[in-house]
């Protein structure tokens, strides 16, 4: 069995190590959409190559971010290129894990190779929080968040899907990878062995360039849906007016990736998977400079407007 994953990702320095490591006890292919990356986000993968991971990254020049759009296309690439049995959709802040201690990874992996071929299947989705009790001296988020809301705050689960599926007419993958649709109806399960442990808001400076950059670029998109990327705007906004990004702040900020006006109940439930999976060689402490990563995109920004004047005065 062949699992392949696929991506857009952007300044992800400081995760994308994690990423890659984390899920290769499951993906045998990674295949990412990279959309300018400012950091070390592209540097870092070519390390991972060089070493022997089965990584693709591919230029992404397009400003707006239109990710539902860019991953069906990326779905019709991997399915020409590399001959897989499943594509599984992820961000770059996302590990696929076990969805309890008791099963062990062979058992997750031989469990996905027994499913039915014409439904799609669905993984529980974990979204992990920063906290005071959080070792900051360590540069794997995965081991330095060990707290998550529980399970009955969210309703969120991330898709799989098998592979010739992505072929039928119709085929559109959902914004946020949350699900898929097609002209004609297929079963939707939810796997049990598997989830999606998220891990959206890693330090005030990350959480900084990804607001900062996601909100200007959807403001940017005249046709956007309006609540797509609330939770950026938000942050923006708290930025924007110099509030300081407390723990306490990050926290609430990370109950916007949830169900509006849930509970919130937190539970400890470290990430737990084979030492090997977690040990990083490349990520830095402090890899994220939200300044710099915001001044090179409003400098894109600029330049395409530039353009576009440029265009509309020669007509």
């Amino acid at each position: 069995m062949k699992i392949t994953a696929i991506g857009v990702i952007k300044n992800a320095a400081d995760v994308i190590e994690t990423c890659i490591r984390g899920n290769s006890w499951l993906i045998d292919q990674f295949v990412f959409l990279d959309n300018m990356s400012t950091d070390r986000t592209v540097e870092i993968l070519q390390a991972l190559q060089a070493e022997g991971f089965q990584i693709e990254v591919i230029s992404d020049t397009e400003i707006q971010h239109l990710q539902a759009k860019k991953m069906d296309k990326l779905c019709a690439y991997v399915y020409e290129k590399y001959p897989s049995d499943f594509i599984i959709p992820i961000d770059d802040d996302e590990i696929i894990i076990p969805e309890n201690k008791n099963i062990s990874i062979s058992d997750a992996r031989e469990a996905l190779c027994s499913l039915n071929r014409d439904s799609l299947y669905y993984a529980s989705w974990r979204v992990y929080i920063p906290t005071e009790a959080d070792d900051n001296t360590e540069v794997n988020v995965a081991k330095r968040q060990t707290y998550c809301f529980a399970n009955n705050v969210s309703t969120h689960s991330k898709v799989i899907i098998p592979s010739e599926l992505t072929q039928e007419d119709g085929f559109h993958l959902l914004d946020g990878n949350h699900g898929a649709i097609f002209t004609r109806e297929h079963g939707n399960f939810l796997f049990p062995y598997l989830k999606f442990a998220h891990f959206p808001i890693r330090s005030a400076e990350q959480i900084k360039s990804k607001a900062l950059i996601g909100w200007t670029n959807l403001l940017s998109i005249p046709d956007r849906c309006k609540v797509n990327g609330i939770h950026w705007g938000t942050i923006y906004e708290q930025v924007k007016e110099g509030n300081p990004l407390t723990v306490d702040m990050l926290q609430t900020l990370s109950a916007l990736y949830l169900l509006p006006d849930a509970e919130i109940e937190v539970v400890r439930y470290p990430v737990s998977l084979p030492s090997e999976y977690l040990q990083l060689k490349y990520t830095r402490s402090n890899e994220v400079n939200a300044l710099e990563n915001y001044c090179y995109y409003v400098e894109s920004l600029a330049a395409k407007y530039g353009e576009l004047v440029k265009q509309l005065k020669d007509e």
